[in-house]
C-alpha cells in the first residue's frame, strides 16, 4: 500500500495520524510541506519540493513501486493549475504510468493515454490518496 499526500503547510501530526491509521508500506508527499528533512528520515517519508517548502528536497523524483512508474512533483513548476499537457509530455518521456502532484490543494485523478494523473488534495482537507496494486482510492 502506497499512502499519497501532499500540502501539509508544518501540520505534521496530521500526517503522522493518517500514517498511524493505514500503516503503508511506502509514503509518498507531493509537496509542501514545510517540514524539515528530520521529518522526511525519520517517517520514512519520500518527498519533493513543493514551492512553499525550504528542505533541500528535489523538485521531481522518479521512482517504481509494484506495477507503476511514478513521476512525482509539486506541481508549482509545472503550472498545474491550468492543466495536465507538461507533465503529460514529461510522464511519457520517462515512460511513467502514474504522475502524482499538489499545489492546487484540490484533490483530482484523471487518466489520459495510460496515465494516471492523481492530487491527493491537501491534508489540511482532510485529503490523501491511497495507492493499491488495482486501485486508488482518493480519502
Amino acid at each position: 500500500m502506497i499512502l499519497v499526500f501532499s500540502d501539509y503547510h508544518r501540520h505534521e501530526n496530521d500526517v503522522l495520524r493518517i500514517i498511524d491509521r493505514h500503516q503503508p508500506n511506502h509514503i509518498l508527499c507531493c509537496g509542501d510541506g514545510e517540514s524539515n528533512i528530520e521529518f522526511y528520515d525519520e517517517n520514512k517519508i519520500i518527498s519533493v519540493a513543493g514551492n512553499c517548502d525550504y528542505a533541500n528536497l528535489p523538485n521531481i523524483k522518479i521512482i517504481e513501486i509494484g506495477k507503476y512508474k511514478i513521476l512525482m512533483t509539486h506541481g508549482h513548476l509545472y503550472n498545474v493549475i491550468f492543466g495536465m499537457d507538461r507533465l503529460y509530455y514529461l510522464a511519457k518521456e520517462n515512460n511513467c504510468n502514474l504522475v502524482l502532484y499538489g499545489h492546487t490543494h484540490i484533490q483530482k485523478m484523471e487518466e489520459h493515454d495510460g496515465i494516471i494523473f492523481l492530487n491527493p488534495g491537501s491534508v489540511l482537507d482532510n485529503n490523501y490518496a491511497i495507492v493499491l496494486e488495482d486501485k486508488i482510492f482518493l480519502k
